[in-house]
């Protein structure tokens, strides 16, 4: 998985798309980085179904720097957290 574009509350990981189809799910409830390395162990799965685009809904479970007060939980997912599953992506 190649690009990581941040949305407010999403974000999507997406392979190299050169010459072929986007086939992507949209998964929600990823609140924590305990999430992510859950989710860490099903990419494989997703990639032999032919997935290649995860839209990863987070919404207000991130550890916003500008505007902490948007955040809903006591343990959100952290920059270092989204890094780290974009880069298992790759």
């Amino acid at each position: 998985m190649k690009n990581i574009i941040y949305f407010l509350g999403v974000f999507l990981i997406t392979r190299s798309l050169s010459a072929q189809k986007t086939i992507g799910i949209h998964l929600l409830n990823y609140q924590n980085n305990e999430d992510l390395v859950n989710l860490s162990y099903y990419l494989d799965s997703l990639a032999n179904k032919g997935i290649n685009t995860i839209f990863l809904e987070i919404d207000y479970h991130f550890d916003f720097k500008s505007h902490p007060e948007l955040i809903q939980t006591d343990n959100p997912v952290t920059k270092s957290g989204a890094k780290k599953i974009a880069a298992i992506c790759k």
